[in-house]
């Protein structure tokens, strides 16, 4: 391992680990902690997200034929989805969009720690839930229904703020 490149998070932990003179904070078990997190997080909701969206498209075969047909009309056959094409697939865009708004696999969003107390309403902090968000009545109008086009606007593709899939406050570094 080259102290100086780093290969990737490991090395650079690893790195800092030997450099630091406080080993409080940078230790294998919190290492091990951070990859449990890290790997734990994305392979459940990635998943879970999946089966969702499974579920979905056979609960409603005509989305299941509308992004079908866009993807054969932008990618067609021989050759995988790129990044270049998400610009030109409104609708798929839209029904990941709605399938992570309806099931809200994180419910409850990722946890955070405050690194000071910030009162709100009179109170040392609150929580919100991406459920709750997702399935607002006053704002979403018609929640519990699965509809895509609820994010598509003149045709395009249009992310809503109020679409939270995994937590809801900006994060500051």
């Amino acid at each position: 391992m080259d102290p100086k490149s780093p290969k990737d998070f490991i090395d650079a932990y690893l790195i800092e680990m030997s450099s630091t003179s406080d080993s409080s904070e940078f230790t294998e078990l919190t290492l091990y902690s951070v990859l449990m997190d890290l790997f734990t997080a994305s392979t459940g909701t990635n998943s879970v997200s999946l089966e969702w969206a499974m579920l979905f498209l056979v609960l409603y075969p005509e989305c299941q034929r509308r992004a079908r047909a866009e993807l054969a009309a932008v990618v067609g056959p021989g050759r995988l989805v790129t990044l270049e094409d998400q610009p030109h697939l409104p609708y798929t865009q839209a029904l990941v969009a709605e399938t992570l708004r309806r099931s809200s696999v994180l419910a409850l969003g990722v946890l955070h720690r405050a690194t000071a107390d910030i009162p709100v309403a009179g109170r040392p902090g609150f929580t919100s839930t991406c459920y709750a968000i997702h399935h607002d009545v006053e704002y979403w109008g018609d929640p519990f229904n699965f509809r895509p086009e609820r994010f598509i606007h003149d045709g395009q593709f249009q992310p809503d703020t109020h679409l939270v899939p995994f937590s809801v406050w900006p994060r500051y570094t």
